[in-house]
C-alpha cells in the first residue's frame, strides 16, 4: 500500500480538523475564525481559511483531505450560506494541490464513533475521548478526530457501508 496522510476537517467558523496516516492518529486540534456581520466583510474570512488550510497543508504533506458533508443545514439559510463558503475554500485547495478529496456524511461519521447516526455532540466527545485517549473540549474536534479515523479506514479498504 501507497503511503497516506490524511487531513480531516469539519469545516466552520470553529473548525475542527484531525491528521491521521496510515498507523493512526498524528494531530489534532481546532481552528476559529472571525465572525462578520457583514456580506461584504466575509472575504476577510475566506483568506484567513485559505491561509490556515495552506498552513496544515504544508505542516502535515496529506495525500488526501477529508471533509464533513451536511446534506441538511437546520440553521438557516445564513448558516448554509457560511457552511458552503468553508466548504468551498477547503475543497479548492485541496484540488489545487491535487489531494484527493473524501466527503463523508455526519450520520455515517455517527455511527461510525457512536453505533448511532443520530448521536449528540456529547456523545462524540465521550466516544473520542475514550477511543483516541485524549481530552477533547470541542465537539468540533472531536466530529474531526472521527471523521479522519474513518477516512483512514475507507483508504486502508477496512470500511464498507
Amino acid at each position: 500500500m501507497v503511503p497516506f496522510t490524511i487531513l480531516a476537517v469539519d469545516p466552520g467558523s470553529v473548525s475542527g480538523f484531525s491528521v491521521f496516516d496510515m498507523s493512526g492518529r498524528v494531530d489534532n486540534g481546532v481552528l476559529k475564525f472571525p465572525k462578520v456581520p457583514s456580506w461584504t466583510e466575509k472575504g476577510e474570512v475566506w483568506y484567513e481559511v485559505t491561509e490556515a488550510a495552506r498552513d496544515l497543508i504544508d505542516k502535515y504533506d496529506p495525500t488526501h483531505i477529508a471533509i464533513e458533508k451536511v446534506a441538511f443545514h437546520g440553521k438557516g439559510v445564513w448558516a448554509s450560506q457560511w457552511y458552503g463558503g468553508y466548504v468551498s475554500q477547503w475543497t479548492r485547495l485541496a484540488y489545487q494541490e491535487e489531494l484527493t478529496v473524501i466527503g463523508i456524511s455526519v450520520g455515517t461519521i455517527k455511527k461510525h464513533a457512536t453505533g448511532n447516526g443520530k448521536a449528540d455532540k456529547s456523545e462524540m466527545v465521550a466516544s473520542a475521548c475514550v477511543e483516541f485517549g485524549i481530552e477533547i473540549s470541542d465537539h468540533n474536534e472531536a466530529d474531526a478526530l472521527w471523521l479522519g479515523d474513518l477516512a483512514r479506514k475507507i483508504v486502508l479498504g477496512e470500511f464498507t457501508q
